[in-house]
Protein backbone atom coordinates (compact mmCIF):
# COMPACT_ATOMS: atom_id res chain seq x y z
CA UNK A 1 0.00 0.00 0.00
CA UNK A 2 1.93 3.12 -1.26
CA UNK A 3 -0.28 4.90 1.66
CA UNK A 4 1.19 3.57 4.10
CA UNK A 5 3.82 5.42 5.45
CA UNK A 6 4.68 4.13 9.16
CA UNK A 7 5.72 0.82 6.90
CA UNK A 8 7.72 2.39 4.47
CA UNK A 9 9.43 4.75 7.23
CA UNK A 10 10.35 1.40 9.36
CA UNK A 11 11.64 -0.14 5.82
CA UNK A 12 13.70 2.95 5.08
CA UNK A 13 15.19 3.11 8.36
CA UNK A 14 15.37 -0.82 8.54
CA UNK A 15 17.52 -1.21 5.37
CA UNK A 16 19.20 2.79 5.13
CA UNK A 17 17.35 3.04 1.83
CA UNK A 18 15.52 5.33 -0.08
CA UNK A 19 11.54 3.64 -0.54
CA UNK A 20 9.71 5.01 -3.14
CA UNK A 21 5.92 4.50 -3.12
CA UNK A 22 4.57 2.91 -6.50
CA UNK A 23 1.03 1.50 -7.66
CA UNK A 24 1.27 -1.46 -9.38
CA UNK A 25 -0.23 -4.43 -10.67
CA UNK A 26 0.19 -8.53 -9.30
CA UNK A 27 1.13 -9.08 -12.84
CA UNK A 28 4.06 -6.56 -12.92
CA UNK A 29 5.20 -7.49 -9.35
CA UNK A 30 5.64 -11.61 -10.35
CA UNK A 31 7.38 -10.12 -13.64
CA UNK A 32 9.53 -7.96 -11.61
CA UNK A 33 10.03 -11.08 -8.77
CA UNK A 34 11.20 -13.16 -12.04
CA UNK A 35 13.18 -10.97 -13.96
CA UNK A 36 15.21 -9.72 -10.23
CA UNK A 37 15.36 -12.69 -8.00
CA UNK A 38 15.02 -15.51 -10.38
CA UNK A 39 16.86 -15.13 -12.95
CA UNK A 40 14.74 -13.32 -15.80
CA UNK A 41 13.05 -16.75 -16.79
CA UNK A 42 9.59 -16.36 -18.13
CA UNK A 43 6.71 -19.10 -16.84
CA UNK A 44 7.23 -21.80 -19.14
CA UNK A 45 3.55 -22.60 -20.34
CA UNK A 46 3.86 -26.16 -22.36
CA UNK A 47 0.73 -27.69 -23.47
CA UNK A 48 1.55 -30.68 -21.27
CA UNK A 49 0.23 -30.37 -17.69
CA UNK A 50 2.09 -29.44 -15.08
CA UNK A 51 1.91 -30.73 -11.65
CA UNK A 52 3.83 -29.26 -8.65
CA UNK A 53 4.54 -31.81 -5.54
CA UNK A 54 5.76 -30.27 -2.27
CA UNK A 55 6.23 -32.55 -0.09
CA UNK A 56 9.45 -32.66 2.49
CA UNK A 57 10.07 -36.62 2.66
CA UNK A 58 12.25 -37.55 -0.38
CA UNK A 59 10.88 -41.11 -0.74
CA UNK A 60 7.35 -39.94 -0.56
CA UNK A 61 7.47 -37.05 -2.83
CA UNK A 62 10.02 -39.74 -5.59
CA UNK A 63 7.12 -42.10 -4.89
CA UNK A 64 3.98 -39.77 -5.66
CA UNK A 65 6.15 -38.31 -8.65
CA UNK A 66 6.96 -41.84 -10.38
CA UNK A 67 3.36 -42.26 -10.19
CA UNK A 68 1.86 -39.53 -12.13
CA UNK A 69 4.62 -39.36 -14.67
CA UNK A 70 3.34 -43.24 -15.71
CA UNK A 71 -0.10 -40.96 -16.67
CA UNK A 72 2.30 -38.78 -18.66
CA UNK A 73 1.96 -35.32 -16.45
CA UNK A 74 5.22 -33.33 -16.67
CA UNK A 75 6.56 -32.89 -12.73
CA UNK A 76 7.71 -30.44 -10.56
CA UNK A 77 9.28 -31.10 -7.14
CA UNK A 78 9.90 -28.55 -4.01
CA UNK A 79 10.98 -30.12 -0.73
CA UNK A 80 8.92 -26.83 1.35
CA UNK A 81 6.63 -24.88 1.12
CA UNK A 82 8.67 -21.71 0.40
CA UNK A 83 10.40 -23.66 -2.05
CA UNK A 84 7.22 -24.62 -3.91
CA UNK A 85 6.01 -21.12 -3.80
CA UNK A 86 9.09 -20.47 -6.05
CA UNK A 87 8.33 -23.05 -7.90
CA UNK A 88 5.08 -21.59 -8.53
CA UNK A 89 5.92 -17.91 -10.06
CA UNK A 90 8.57 -19.78 -11.89
CA UNK A 91 6.57 -22.61 -13.51
CA UNK A 92 2.57 -21.51 -13.44
CA UNK A 93 1.68 -25.31 -12.53
CA UNK A 94 -1.56 -26.33 -13.61
CA UNK A 95 -2.31 -28.17 -10.11
CA UNK A 96 -0.38 -28.16 -6.50
CA UNK A 97 -0.13 -31.59 -4.34
CA UNK A 98 1.47 -30.59 -1.46
CA UNK A 99 1.56 -31.57 2.48
CA UNK A 100 -0.34 -29.57 4.83
CA UNK A 101 1.93 -30.08 7.70
CA UNK A 102 5.44 -28.59 7.47
CA UNK A 103 8.27 -26.78 9.30
CA UNK A 104 8.15 -22.64 8.54
CA UNK A 105 5.23 -22.52 6.00
CA UNK A 106 3.17 -25.04 5.84
CA UNK A 107 0.11 -25.94 3.53
CA UNK A 108 -2.34 -23.74 4.56
CA UNK A 109 0.14 -20.60 4.70
CA UNK A 110 0.69 -21.86 1.23
CA UNK A 111 -2.76 -21.75 0.03
CA UNK A 112 -3.45 -18.77 1.39
CA UNK A 113 -0.74 -17.02 0.18
CA UNK A 114 -1.68 -18.37 -3.60
CA UNK A 115 -5.38 -17.20 -2.84
CA UNK A 116 -4.11 -13.68 -1.97
CA UNK A 117 -2.58 -13.08 -5.76
CA UNK A 118 -5.05 -12.88 -8.53
CA UNK A 119 -2.06 -14.67 -10.80
CA UNK A 120 -2.33 -18.05 -8.49
CA UNK A 121 -5.37 -18.31 -6.69
CA UNK A 122 -7.31 -20.10 -9.66
CA UNK A 123 -4.68 -22.92 -9.25
CA UNK A 124 -6.50 -26.21 -7.43
CA UNK A 125 -4.69 -27.44 -4.29
CA UNK A 126 -4.63 -31.20 -3.01
CA UNK A 127 -2.89 -31.85 0.39
CA UNK A 128 -2.33 -34.57 1.95
CA UNK A 129 -1.53 -35.40 5.25
CA UNK A 130 0.19 -38.15 7.82
CA UNK A 131 -1.64 -36.52 10.74
CA UNK A 132 -5.07 -36.32 8.75
CA UNK A 133 -8.31 -36.44 10.61
CA UNK A 134 -11.77 -35.87 9.68
CA UNK A 135 -11.91 -32.44 11.23
CA UNK A 136 -8.50 -31.43 9.26
CA UNK A 137 -10.60 -33.07 5.68
CA UNK A 138 -13.40 -30.89 6.60
CA UNK A 139 -11.61 -27.69 7.37
CA UNK A 140 -9.52 -27.86 4.51
CA UNK A 141 -11.80 -28.77 1.81
CA UNK A 142 -13.92 -25.88 3.32
CA UNK A 143 -10.86 -23.60 3.04
CA UNK A 144 -10.97 -24.31 -0.49
CA UNK A 145 -8.71 -27.14 -1.27
CA UNK A 146 -9.58 -28.94 -4.38
CA UNK A 147 -8.96 -32.52 -2.55
CA UNK A 148 -7.39 -34.39 0.58
CA UNK A 149 -5.83 -37.21 1.05
CA UNK A 150 -4.77 -39.05 4.09
CA UNK A 151 -1.21 -40.69 4.44
CA UNK A 152 0.10 -42.92 3.83
CA UNK A 153 -1.05 -42.73 0.20
CA UNK A 154 -2.71 -44.96 -2.19
CA UNK A 155 -1.14 -44.54 -5.50
CA UNK A 156 -4.09 -45.46 -7.78
CA UNK A 157 -6.28 -42.77 -5.96
CA UNK A 158 -4.03 -40.51 -6.17
CA UNK A 159 -3.90 -40.22 -9.87
CA UNK A 160 -7.48 -40.79 -10.01
CA UNK A 161 -7.97 -37.73 -7.66
CA UNK A 162 -5.71 -35.84 -9.80
CA UNK A 163 -7.35 -36.90 -12.80
CA UNK A 164 -10.92 -35.65 -11.62
CA UNK A 165 -9.82 -32.01 -10.18
CA UNK A 166 -7.92 -31.14 -13.91
CA UNK A 167 -11.60 -32.32 -15.12
CA UNK A 168 -13.46 -30.44 -12.71
CA UNK A 169 -10.99 -27.09 -12.90
CA UNK A 170 -9.94 -27.37 -16.62
CA UNK A 171 -13.25 -28.80 -18.77
CA UNK A 172 -12.71 -29.50 -22.09
CA UNK A 173 -8.63 -29.21 -21.91
CA UNK A 174 -8.02 -32.74 -21.69
CA UNK A 175 -5.30 -32.76 -19.32
CA UNK A 176 -5.98 -35.92 -17.52
CA UNK A 177 -4.68 -39.07 -18.23
CA UNK A 178 -8.18 -40.40 -18.80
CA UNK A 179 -9.53 -37.41 -21.40
CA UNK A 180 -6.14 -37.81 -23.41
CA UNK A 181 -6.23 -41.35 -23.68
CA UNK A 182 -10.18 -41.42 -24.55
CA UNK A 183 -8.90 -38.31 -27.47
CA UNK A 184 -5.87 -40.81 -28.43
CA UNK A 185 -8.64 -43.53 -28.91
CA UNK A 186 -10.99 -41.29 -30.53
CA UNK A 187 -8.43 -40.02 -32.93
CA UNK A 188 -7.30 -43.30 -33.72
CA UNK A 189 -10.91 -44.69 -34.21
CA UNK A 190 -11.52 -41.45 -36.77
CA UNK A 191 -7.99 -42.06 -38.86
CA UNK A 192 -8.96 -45.83 -39.13
CA UNK A 193 -12.47 -44.70 -40.04
CA UNK A 194 -11.68 -42.71 -42.71
CA UNK A 195 -8.60 -45.17 -44.20
CA UNK A 196 -11.28 -47.53 -44.93
CA UNK A 197 -13.48 -44.95 -46.44
CA UNK A 198 -10.99 -44.05 -48.77
CA UNK A 199 -10.14 -47.79 -49.42
CA UNK A 200 -14.11 -48.48 -50.51
CA UNK A 201 -14.00 -45.19 -52.42
CA UNK A 202 -10.98 -46.26 -54.30
CA UNK A 203 -12.69 -49.88 -55.03
CA UNK A 204 -15.95 -48.22 -56.23
CA UNK A 205 -13.64 -46.01 -58.66
CA UNK A 206 -12.12 -49.01 -59.95
CA UNK A 207 -15.55 -50.72 -60.62
CA UNK A 208 -16.79 -47.56 -62.10
CA UNK A 209 -13.69 -47.12 -64.92
CA UNK A 210 -13.38 -50.88 -65.27
CA UNK A 211 -16.83 -52.55 -65.18
CA UNK A 212 -16.39 -55.94 -66.56
CA UNK A 213 -13.49 -56.83 -64.29
CA UNK A 214 -15.87 -56.34 -61.57
CA UNK A 215 -18.56 -59.08 -62.90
Amino acid sequence: NPLDLATIDDIAFKTELDVVPWVSTPSDILAAIREHYLGGEAPDNHELCKILVIEGKEIVRAATIAALKKDGYQLLEAPSAREGLEAVIRHSPHLIVTETVMPGMDGCELFHTLQKNPETRHIPVIGFSSKASKEEEVALLNLGFADFLAKPIKLDVLTARVGRVLDLVYPGQGYSAKKRTAAQEASSLYEAIHTLLDLLQGALDQEQKNPSAAE
